[in-house]
């Protein structure tokens, strides 16, 4: 089943690319050894109009509800977000805060439960971070009072990666777990806290962006 989804997607793609659909979005640089600076570097980067135009048209297909939580929706219109949601996450900007974030605030457990996708909204998280800017924190923070279990554990996972040497101890990785969100009271007081926590010390905190990419 997996290996006729992907081709699939891959004769998909093909055919858009033969149409001129993607091409330009395709044409997006990528976060890679070729870069030469850091995530932070990248996702500040000043955007051609070109490029400006290809972030517009992978946002309209990877974060648009209508494509991604509708019922019914189409393999083709599926398939295509799935790509676009790929692609973004290949090329984080700081143009992407903005509508992942009201993306994530629009998830719903009932969207999980429709589209059978317990993980849904994870991804998301995983994209925000790597815009690595400040504002990012605040939203991580924010999310964890998430209705979505997968969102709140994601949001606290990624900001564990960045804040960790800064963070209370009792916060910190292996003392603070996603389990101690399941409690609406518990993950409200320690979203508080953290808010709170940040604003008096996010002058003092020097991100390293680059451990965005470790894996727990």
């Amino acid at each position: 089943m997996l290996r006729l989804h992907l081709l699939w997607l891959m004769v998909l793609l093909l055919l858009n690319i033969a149409n001129g659909q993607i091409s330009e979005e395709s044409s997006l640089p990528m976060f890679d050894y070729k870069f030469k600076g850091t995530i932070f570097d990248f996702t500040h980067r000043s955007l051609s109009p070109k490029e400006i135009k290809a972030y517009d048209s992978l946002i309209k297909k990877a974060l648009d509800p209508s494509k991604r939580l509708a019922k019914n929706i189409s393999q083709h219109t599926k398939t295509m977000a799935y790509w676009a949601l790929w692609r973004i996450e290949k090329s984080p900007h700081i143009i992407l805060i903005r509508p992942l974030a009201e993306f994530i605030r629009q998830l719903q457990p009932k969207h999980a439960e429709q589209l059978k996708i317990p993980s849904l909204g994870q991804k998301e998280v995983v994209i925000l971070a790597r815009c690595a800017d400040p504002e990012v924190v605040e939203l991580l923070i924010e999310f964890l009072e998430h209705p979505l279990r997968g969102v709140r554990a994601q949001s606290l996972e990624e900001l564990q990666k960045i804040l960790d040497p800064y963070l209370p101890e009792e916060y910190r990785r292996g003392r603070l777990s996603w389990l101690s969100l399941e409690d609406a009271r518990k993950r409200k007081e320690v979203a508080r806290f953290l808010r709170d926590w940040w604003k008096k010390n996010k002058e003092k905190v020097k991100i390293d962006w680059e451990r965005i990419y470790e894996v727990f």
